[in-house]
């Protein structure tokens, strides 16, 4: 979706950083999903590498598990109001917030190898995506998970999309579909339903720090609203739960892509401007019809 926001220079200039990536060869060109359009395809890989590079794997190097979120605390307790507490973190933390900062400035310096900058760009685009999926920004503390449910893995719910339990269906909600025509069709429909003047105050917030506040209050008010407390395994999920939620991912997946059209945008012209400070109205690209 943010691929196809970006004019045809940027498109060329970020394909051709990414294919310095050390990942770029057999281990992408033999992906299951590889869309017609190379350039995309480059992205499409790139943004699933930090997932896929694990300890079992030749990037074993790059598996970083806890650059892919921070929590902060969503305190429930009986009778009481919910609290919604910021992460306590240092610098030196590694978290999804850090290691976004740090990444950006590996791929601005020019210094740095073609490879580290392609790998710091793949690690750009999926953090992008990863902070705007609730559960990678939050944690809940209630009676049954007093010491916190590690953003929603410790609680076990039914899921046709994945492993059984809340995060997994969050990851999950809109789907598996691998088809490159059927993700390119859904792609341009959520663009269509959702362009960039249905987010126009969102838009203004330009700091990752922004961006994982409002998935941990998604997280207060949609994801964790309506279960109990009391309970890690769920035989069913709320009636409606399941509707909220796609409704909810496709609004985050719609603006992530926004935000990522705009940061990619910002760090191939390299204007000298930090890629995390909201740019002028006028200067935002504006979605061609019907993309």
């Amino acid at each position: 979706m943010a691929f196809e926001q970006l004019d045809e220079k940027t498109k060329n200039e970020l394909a051709r950083i990414l294919e310095k990536h050390p990942a770029e060869g057999p281990w992408w060109s033999e992906a299951r999903f590889n869309p017609r359009d190379e350039r995309l395809a480059l992205m499409v890989n790139a943004s699933v590498f930090p997932d896929q590079a694990r300890p079992d794997t030749k990037f074993s190097r790059y598996f970083r598990p806890r650059a892919h979120y921070v929590n902060h605390k969503l305190i429930v307790e009986r009778n009481r109001p919910v609290r919604l507490e910021e992460p306590q973190t240092r610098p030196s933390d590694e978290n999804v917030i850090n290691t976004y900062l740090a990444h950006v400035k590996t791929f601005k310096d020019r210094k740095n190898s073609p490879e580290e900058r392609a790998v710091a760009l793949s690690w750009i685009i999926h953090q992008v995506g990863d902070v705007h999926q609730p559960l990678h920004a939050a944690a809940r503390f209630c009676p049954a998970t007093p010491n916190g449910d590690q953003g929603g893995n410790l609680i076990e719910v039914p899921n046709d999309n994945g492993p059984d339990n809340l995060h997994a269906f969050w990851d999950g909600v809109l789907g598996r579909e691998e088809n490159p025509p059927s993700l390119d069709r859904e792609s341009r429909r959520l663009l269509r339903d959702f362009p960039r003047d249905r987010f126009r105050d969102e838009l203004q917030r330009g700091k990752i720090q922004d961006w994982v506040r409002e998935s941990a209050e998604a997280c207060r008010d949609v994801v964790y609203a309506n279960l109990p407390i009391d309970e890690t395994r769920l035989r069913d999920l709320p009636v409606g739960y399941a509707a909220d939620a796609r409704k909810l991912a496709e609004r985050r997946v719609a603006l992530a892509s926004h935000r990522l059209a705009d940061v990619l945008r910002d760090l191939v012209q390299d204007r000298g401007q930090n890629p995390q400070e909201p740019r002028p109205e006028s200067a935002k690209a504006v979605n061609p019809a019907g993309r």
